[in-house]
């Protein structure tokens, strides 16, 4: 039941984790390191996938 609840949490926490690593790159100058990039961007999509699912799991949706 917990786990339910936190999910849509979990997808948030991807989002932003993502475009936290993406502010952290900017500003240390890792602007050409595609790792750090493509590792961000696919947090921020996993995360909004997350999101969507367990709303529409949920029937808020």
């Amino acid at each position: 039941m917990i786990m339910k609840k936190s999910i849509p949490f979990l997808g948030i926490l991807l989002v932003t984790a993502g475009a936290l690593t993406l502010t952290a790159s900017a500003f240390c100058g890792w602007t050409n390191t595609n790792g750090v990039q493509i590792s961000a961007l696919s947090m921020i999509v996993l995360g909004i996938i997350v999101y969507i699912a367990a709303i529409k799991r949920s029937g808020k949706y």
